[in-house]
């Protein structure tokens, strides 16, 4: 197996779909989507495995809304399964290539190839207060397969947690760095967090990026948050939601991931989406229609038509 991209989806069912066809279509025949989700899920949507996805169920039937710690038990269902690419593709369900990465030079062993434009910010490795590595997160990062199996059995623990290997032998791995290492923006735990440390402090990896995709944030996170709208609601209901949860996220672009998804069935005033999100959508329209269905694609231009639509 050349690539095995891997997507936790836990609660945005309705996206399954689009999430899976974006992949066949960004990836090519030799690569492989393992996609864990609530086997609640699986059942209703009747979703089947074949050559080129497999669905790996996790939780308990009937209750779609049980947290799973996906990236807890990452390292067992990658053993457990036998999962051993050339890259493992680290992916959310709310990022969608708008070009395919067959083509595109696959990373070196100690190299990271992210596929969304870079970003400094949110827990990136820092020494001595200054950039040090970029993080490594399921923002369609690829890692050569190797250095994730050698994470594993160093006993790296992929998810959100505080006890960092680095805690014990602080002063060493500062002294090894060459300076004070810190998680930028760091007020809590977050998902490989101690993998970005592994790759940073004891592969000594760097990050290339190829920006070939779009982080349409927030459409499990709304779900999670305010499950009431997930399959539609007013104007002024939405209105109070997105004023909710503002400082968190723009729920207006997560609504119009559900629009073209199709659990949500009627419009809503898209010039809400905050404009930082909107060349997201915009990137899409050139592809989509080689992966979307026809009703989606429909959708989708629906919103980017909805952005100049009037003052907003």
């Amino acid at each position: 197996m050349r690539i095995a991209s891997v997507t936790m989806i836990g609660r945005f069912p309705h996206g399954i779909g689009l999430h899976v066809r974006n992949l066949r279509w960004a990836l090519s025949g030799r690569d492989h989507s393992v996609i864990v989700t609530f086997g609640s899920y699986i059942e209703q949507l009747g979703l089947r495995s074949d050559d080129r996805v497999t669905y790996i169920a996790c939780g308990e039937p009937g209750d779609p809304r049980r947290f799973f710690p996906f990236w807890k038990e990452f390292p067992r269902i990658v053993r457990d399964r036998g999962i051993d690419p050339e890259w493992f593709l680290f992916m959310e369900q709310d990022i969608w290539f708008h070009a395919p990465i067959e083509g595109d030079p696959p990373p070196g062993a100690g190299e990271i190839r992210a596929f969304l434009p870079p970003s400094e910010v949110y827990h990136a490795v820092l020494r001595g207060g200054e950039l040090y590595h970029p993080r490594v997160w399921e923002g369609a990062n690829l890692v050569h397969g190797p250095l994730v199996h050698r994470a594993i059995d160093y006993g790296i623990d992929f998810s959100g947690h505080a006890d960092l290997f680095i805690r014990a032998d602080k002063e060493d791995w500062d002294r090894r760095a060459g300076g004070t290492i810190s998680l930028r923006e760091y007020e809590r735990p977050d998902t490989m967090d101690e993998f970005t440390l592994y790759c940073a402090l004891v592969e000594g990896t760097r990050m290339t990026h190829s920006p070939r995709a779009a982080h349409l944030q927030g459409p499990e996170a709304l779900h999670r948050l305010s499950p009431e709208i997930y399959e539609g609601c007013g104007a002024e209901k939405l209105g109070r939601v997105a004023d909710q949860w503002r400082d968190y996220m723009c729920a207006s672009a997560a609504v119009a991931v559900y629009y073209i998804a199709g659990n949500w069935d009627r419009e809503a005033d898209w010039r809400r989406i905050q404009r930082r999100y909107r060349p997201e959508f915009r990137s899409l329209i050139p592809s989509a229609r080689e992966w979307m269905e026809p009703r989606e694609y429909e959708r989708l231009e629906r919103v980017v038509a909805g952005f100049s639509a009037g003052p907003g």
